[in-house]
């Protein structure tokens, strides 16, 4: 083998690899902080976190769907109460699955329990939010 042979077969693989690297770019292009109405997600190609006024949720492993702008992850959500929190009471704690689409500069959060829905969310990139603690 030449090494012109050598060159046009690592050309010819080059668009391969170019579209095996696609999912990862484009997950990383979409991570960040998303924040709208009283919500914050931050989000990573492996997992992340989401925090609402009451409520904090440790977000697993995403699984990005090629080319879709879409993901969807599974997490635990925590829920806080108004006032001190008791030392000697576990917090309320429920399994969530988000599901995200990803519209221009903006993303759709779904977030549910059970087979049910929880809660619907829009998200901006990069927005400062305010949020209310458990009043």
């Amino acid at each position: 083998m030449t090494c012109n042979d050598s060159l046009r077969s690592a050309r010819a693989f080059l668009p391969l690899m170019a579209i095996a690297a696609a999912p990862l770019a484009s997950a990383d292009r979409l991570s960040g902080v998303w924040s709208g109405d009283r919500a914050t997600l931050e989000l990573t190609p492996h997992g992340g976190s989401f925090t609402e006024d009451c409520a904090s949720t440790s977000i697993g492993p995403v699984v990005w769907r090629a080319g879709a702008r879409r993901f969807t992850a599974t997490g635990r959500k925590t829920t806080e109460g108004p006032g001190p929190q008791r030392a000697d009471v576990a917090p309320k704690s429920v399994a969530v699955r988000f599901t995200g689409q990803f519209t221009g500069d903006r993303l759709d959060l779904n977030v549910g329990a059970d087979g049910a829905p929880l809660a619907h969310y829009r998200l901006m990139p990069g927005r400062a939010v305010k949020r209310i603690r458990c009043l």
